[in-house]
């Protein structure tokens, strides 16, 4: 396996940490979500532009898979949209726990495809991982919102999809060109949102508060561009496995940055999430 790849996904998950974090302190000033997913795709679509301009780069997909680009994303914009959602009725904590059956789900998609059976060790970390995650964010019950559930299945579903037909449909197109139409598609989804509910809001219009939103969406649009590089080195199944570190780095920035504390079942739950994506890479090294 690409120990490249390995590095940029982790990096990826550090990426969307620093994202969230930004993300809550724009909240704070008044910014809404779609707003802010709006923004994460055309700072990554305007970087593309500046790059290809400097170096040339293709911008004209190959005609015979554009229909699967469009529609890989359609889904992560789905995903992303809706997990967003999904934290205005449940807390956050349990959203992301939700959100994060992802790897599950895309584990048993790829199998399917394949025509294979899961190995028992490819269950049992995935099942180990998922537990992880709910000590290390510290799950509340009795608050469970459907539409909240609803928002938050809906997301682990889009994002499946995204990494399924990203894996199995468009290898070969170079990653920076696949990953500017998934963000094109996803601009151009979001501009339809946002002028359609008249919803587009920033927050309050001042330095500080502009700026958590422009880091919100830079880090973010960054992590996009590397995640796509991720799954075409190593695959999609790896990638959404060590993702799960995403909610790890953002339990420890959260620490360092919004005052929030750090309990024994966190540090449980990040041990065991890490202990799972340590034996489920050295298993499909020596064995897939």
């Amino acid at each position: 396996m690409s120990r490249s790849g390995l590095v940029i996904v982790t990096l990826t998950a550090l990426l969307i940490s620093l994202s969230s974090i930004f993300s809550r302190l724009a909240y704070d000033g008044g910014a809404n979500p779609q707003t802010l997913v709006l923004f994460r795709f055309l700072l990554f679509c305007l970087l593309y532009l500046l790059m290809v301009s400097a170096t040339a780069r293709p911008i004209r997909l190959p005609g015979t898979r554009r229909h699967y680009v469009y529609l890989a994303g359609a889904f992560y914009t789905l995903g992303s949209g809706s997990l967003l959602a999904s934290m205005f009725y449940l807390p956050v904590s349990l959203a992301i726990v939700i959100f994060y059956t992802y790897p599950i789900i895309t584990l048993a998609g790829e199998k399917i495809i394949a025509r294979q059976k899961p190995a028992a060790v490819e269950i049992s970390c995935f099942m180990l991982a998922f537990i992880g995650m709910i000590l290390a964010l510290k799950i509340e019950t009795g608050s469970a919102n459907p539409v909240g559930l609803g928002l938050a299945i809906t997301a682990s579903l889009g994002m499946s999809a995204s990494y399924l037909i990203s894996e199995n449909k468009l290898k070969g197109i170079a990653p920076f060109l696949l990953t500017f139409h998934l963000a094109l598609t996803g601009l151009i989804i979001m501009t339809a949102y946002v002028v359609f509910t008249h919803s587009f809001n920033p927050g309050k219009l001042i330095v500080s508060n502009l700026s958590f939103v422009f880091f919100a969406s830079f880090s973010f649009a960054t992590a996009f561009f590397w995640m796509f590089k991720g799954i075409s080195l190593i695959g999609a199944v790896n990638t959404a496995m060590i993702l799960n570190l995403e909610p790890l780095f953002t339990i420890g920035l959260a620490f360092a940055f919004l005052n929030e504390s750090l309990t024994f079942s966190q540090l449980t739950g990040a041990a065991l999430v890490l202990l799972a994506i340590i034996v489920v890479q050295f298993y499909r090294q020596r064995y897939i």
